[in-house]
This record gives C-alpha cells, structure tokens and sequence, in this order.
C-alpha cells in the first residue's frame, strides 16, 4: 500500500469514526448511511486489477445462470449495501453489550454449540465468507462462548485503521494470526473452546481445489484438518442481516468425520462437503455471499491454471 492510499484510508475511517458516534445510537440513520455508501460502491466501488462492474456480472452470470441480468443486478447492489453495512458495524460493535446483544442477533443452534462443547474437545466453527462474520464471533463472545478467532494483523494499514478493524474483537475474546505458530489453535481446543475459521481462506499449499458455483476454486483445509487431528467437531455456521443491524446467527449440525484411511482423500470429500453447504446457502441468499471474495478466488484460479 503506498503512502498516499494508507493516508487516504485512515482519512475514511477516522471520518465514518466521527460520523457514526454522532449518528449512534440511532442505527436507522446509520442504516440509512450504510444503503447510501453502497449504493456509491455499486457503481464506482471495484478496486483491483481486472475488477469492475462488468466483471462482477460476468462471474454473477456463470454463478447464478438462472437468472435474470436485472436479478443479478440488484443481488450485486445489496452485497456492497451490506457490505458497507458490514464497515460500519466496526464502529457499532463497540457499543455491544449483554445487556442488548438480543436485540442485534436471533440466535438459532445454540444448543448444537453447548452439545459439542460437552464433549470436552473444542470447536472448529467454519464460518465462511457469508453476510458478517466478525459480527459473529463478537456475538457469540458477549453470550459467552470461549471464542478464538484469526485475523490479519493489517500491517499495512495505519495504527488508527488497525485499532479500528481489531479493538471490537480484542474487547471480547482472544485473536491470533497467520503468522503464529499454529500451537494456539491446538491449545485453544485442547482447552475445550471455540475457534472460529474460514473454509473460504485461500488454500495455499494445503488447499484443497473445489467446484463452486460454476467454476473452480482453492479453499482452506485448515478447519478440516484441525478437527481430524485434535477431535473436535467440525460445525459450519452462517451469520445472514436480516434488516439493518439486525442479524440472525444458524449453528448447523456437525459434520460427520467418516473414516479413510486415506487421510488426503478424507480431507478432501470433507471439505467438499463443507463448501456443498456454503454454496448452497449463496445460492439461496445470493445477496449475503460475498461476492468479492468469488471474484477474488476465481481470479486467483485463473492465474492459476495460466501458469501451469
């Protein structure tokens, strides 16, 4: 990130900061600023190499051919609302408490995280790329839950954008990030606690490549293999906006961990199984998927398969 661009985006966050104490409590009008902004994204909001509007739509029209070009249409408009939405919660989730967490969040499969956490052996909750997730964990920590989370460390941003994008978990529960020692994560499920992953990370060395959504992708297969070494349940769970700030939290069923003896090939079909469940979810909630990160992924495939 250059200069130029860091000094710029610590200008935006230190304003929508300013902005939104003085909207808050009032979350209609920070509603109301959060439709307004994305409506400004859909139109000039696409930043990257071979990222546009036309480029979105084109992905939208593999994913989802079903459907009309003026349904794929409004479906990309509502992702970058909530998405804006989402940059605003930064600013909300400090105000949190467990005395008005119930009002922000419908939980649903709560008792799926009490049973597992009887077991002893902690959860690997896979929460991908879906509605907000860092809304989720910051939830599920004001109820209670022993939660853990990764992050980035942004060191590419400014200490103000990084207090910023940080502080609202920090609050609440422990963060690690990639460039530790993996050692916390098996300490956290040892300790019989909740770790929170994506499934739609890149997948890197380890990754495993996937069919979504029409085309190909490489995804983590971090939250399977932590649950294959450590024993704890795999248990996927999606975070969708139902209306402004108000959100609804479904924990599913765990996964079950078939036997193989072909621990690759078990990883493999598992974590397939895993993305099933989100692509299934995208295709039913198309404006709660990140459409970002599809482009991202499919991108990155690409560049992929041209270098092969």
């Amino acid at each position: 990130m250059n200069p130029l661009t860091r000094l710029a985006r610590t200008a935006y966050y230190q304003f929508f900061s300013t902005i939104s104490k003085i909207i808050l409590p009032d979350t209609d009008r920070l509603s109301a600023l959060g439709s307004l902004l994305g409506n400004i994204r859909y139109h000039v909001g696409y930043v990257g190499k071979m990222r546009s509007r036309r480029s979105y739509l084109q992905y939208l029209r593999e994913a989802l051919p079903h459907l009309s070009e003026i349904e794929r249409r409004r479906i990309l408009r509502q992702f970058w609302i909530n998405h804006e939405h989402s940059f605003l919660e930064l600013f909300l989730l400090p105000t949190l408490t467990k005395e008005n967490i119930d009002d922000f969040v419908q939980f649903d499969g709560l008792e799926v995280l009490d049973e597992c956490l009887a077991l002893g052996k902690g959860v690997v909750l896979a929460v991908p790329h879906f509605g907000s997730p860092r809304f989720l964990h910051v939830a599920l920590a004001i109820k209670g839950y022993p939660m853990n989370v990764i992050s980035s460390r942004y060191e590419e941003a400014s200490e103000t954008v990084r207090r910023i994008l940080l502080e609202p978990s920090l609050k609440w529960h422990n963060v690690g990030h990639p460039d530790m020692s993996p050692r916390w994560m098996f300490t956290a499920l040892k300790q019989n606690e909740i770790l929170q992953i994506s499934p739609t990370a890149f997948g890197a060395s380890k990754g495993c490549w996937i069919t979504f959504l029409g085309g190909r992708a490489m995804v983590s297969s971090s939250p399977v293999r932590l649950a294959l070494s450590t024993g704890a349940a795999l248990v996927p769970a999606f975070i969708s906006r139902l209306q402004g700030y108000r959100h609804r939290i479904e924990i599913r069923a765990p996964l079950e961990l078939k036997h193989d003896t072909n621990r690759q090939r078990l990883i493999q079909s598992t974590t397939e199984e895993l993305m099933k469940i989100v692509e299934q979810y995208a295709a039913a909630y198309p404006e709660q998927f990140s459409w970002m990160w599809f482009v991202i992924r499919r991108q990155q495939a690409e560049g992929l398969a041209e270098g092969e």
